[in-house]
C-alpha cells in the first residue's frame, strides 16, 4: 500500500509541449517532447479544471452549449501558442491521458 500512496503522489515535468488540438474545455492534445529527437503525442487532462460535458446520451442540450462555451475558451487561451510548457504530470486514470498544468 506504501508503494501505491507514493506512486500516485509522484508528479513529472516541466516539458515542451507542441500544442495540437483542444478536445474539450479541460483535455488538450499535445505533442511532448521527452528526449531529443524523441516525442511523444498525448492527451492532457488540466489539473483543476472541470468543465461541462460536449457530447454523451443524458447531456442535456444547455450543458453541451456550455461545454462548447469552455472548449472555445480553452481554445482561446491556447490560440497562437505553438508550444507550452507542461509541468505537474501524472498519470490519469484513462489510457492514453496524463493529468497537467499548462
Amino acid at each position: 500500500m506504501l508503494f501505491a500512496s507514493a506512486q500516485a503522489a509522484e508528479t513529472y515535468g516541466p516539458y515542451k509541449a507542441k500544442v495540437l488540438r483542444v478536445l474539450d474545455g479541460y483535455t488538450v492534445q499535445v505533442d511532448v517532447a521527452i528526449w531529443p529527437r524523441l516525442s511523444k503525442e498525448i492527451k492532457v487532462r488540466l489539473l483543476g479544471v472541470d468543465t461541462p460535458e460536449t457530447r454523451g446520451r443524458n447531456v442535456p442540450a444547455c450543458e453541451q452549449q456550455a461545454g462548447q462555451s469552455a472548449t472555445a475558451f480553452t481554445n482561446n487561451i491556447l490560440r497562437g501558442e505553438t508550444f507550452v510548457k507542461l509541468s505537474d504530470v501524472s498519470l490519469g486514470k484513462y489510457a492514453g491521458q496524463v493529468l497537467g498544468n499548462i
